[in-house]
């Protein structure tokens, strides 16, 4: 099936110049880079502008964990969230209409993502309920609304220090959001005892300062946010302590 999938996208692609991709769908797009067989790993700080100033406003509840290239079709972007986002190379965000047969494509490759990312409504922090500002000036004090979304009638309100919060429609808070809690397997929360020597050592060494906010375990992986007065700080290990990458 995923052969079938790769050789219509790549058809319909060699039909058209390398430099349009305005003659095919973002569905055909997209199936073309998510099943691409050369995909390349592309470092999240040499993104194009376009996209990561794409993904702080919409899904500043999460982070980009990995980023890769189809060279000549465009980028696929890993969330911590499990989200899978795609762009195209000229960095317009792509849009999923065939949801079914991306999730049967590529879940099949990484269980653990969502194909679907789930877009919400920008909201201005002068839109906002009163009763959000309220509880965030009663219980953050000194923090600054920062942007907002609303989805799926529940407002996440992203404050000073990287803190997401959750309200409902009428503005009541429902808890504080964590960057890495949506994927579909499970994040297995763990305490800081039990977090590995190997990255006790690494915290203590390189952010004496930072406060540990939580951190989880899942796949391969070991997910750790820490917060300071410039914001969020997400730390990936391997399973064993290793440290992986960073980022904010």
């Amino acid at each position: 099936m995923k052969k079938m999938l790769v050789m219509l996208s790549l058809a319909l692609l060699a039909a058209c110049n390398s430099n349009d991709q305005s003659a095919i769908t973002d569905d055909e797009l997209i199936m073309s880079i998510a099943g691409a067989d050369d995909l390349q790993a592309v470092d999240v700080a040499e993104l194009p502008v376009a996209i990561t100033d794409f993904t702080t406003e919409q899904f500043f509840d999460s982070f980009i964990e990995e980023a890769n290239l189809a060279v000549g079709r465009g980028y696929e972007l890993l969330l911590g969230s499990g989200d899978l986002l795609y762009f195209t190379t000229e960095s317009r965000p792509l849009f999923i209409r065939r949801w079914q047969e991306l999730s049967r494509l590529r879940v099949w490759n990484l269980p653990c993502v969502r194909p679907f990312a789930q877009l919400g409504q920008v909201v201005r922090p002068a839109q906002l309920p009163a009763t959000i500002g309220e509880y965030v000036g009663a219980n953050y004090p000194n923090y600054e609304i920062l942007r907002a979304k609303l989805i799926n009638g529940e407002y996440y309100v992203g404050i000073s220090r990287g803190i997401v919060l959750k309200f409902d429609s009428a503005g009541n808070f429902i808890e504080e959001v964590s960057p890495f809690q949506e994927t579909r397997c499970a994040c297995q929360p763990v305490n800081y005892d039990a977090l590995p020597a190997a990255v006790v050592e690494y915290l203590n060494a390189n952010f004496p300062e930072a406060d540990f906010a939580r951190a989880c375990a899942r796949e391969n992986r070991l997910l750790v946010l820490l917060t300071n007065e410039n914001g969020r700080i997400i730390l990936v290990f391997g399973r064993d302590g290793v440290f992986l990458f960073q980022r904010g």
